[in-house]
């Protein structure tokens, strides 16, 4: 989850169907603190054009340049469902 929570616009390729990990946010001292992925290495993941169709139109209502976080609350991701609640497993 901090991986999600961690992604900005820049790290969104739509048209090639790519998202890069690069960063986690997570809770340090009652902050929040970004950092290496708990890989502790770069990824590149392939999204189905489904979600990269859902991540461009997503991207489109950001406010501000490349460094905008994706994602605020977890209402905000394009994966949530109508509750608010989010996925915990990709469908095939």
């Amino acid at each position: 989850m901090g991986e999600a929570f961690a992604l900005r616009r820049v790290d969104i390729d739509v048209s090639g169907g790519f998202v890069l990990v690069d960063e986690n946010l997570a809770e340090a001292n009652s902050a929040l603190v970004f950092d290496t992925p708990k890989s502790h290495q770069k990824r590149l993941l392939r999204v189905g054009p489904s979600l990269a169709k859902r991540l461009g139109r997503h991207l489109e209502t950001l406010p501000g340049g490349d460094d905008a976080l994706l994602f605020t609350t977890p209402a905000a991701s394009p994966c949530a469902t109508t509750s608010g609640a989010r996925r915990t497993s990709t469908p095939q």
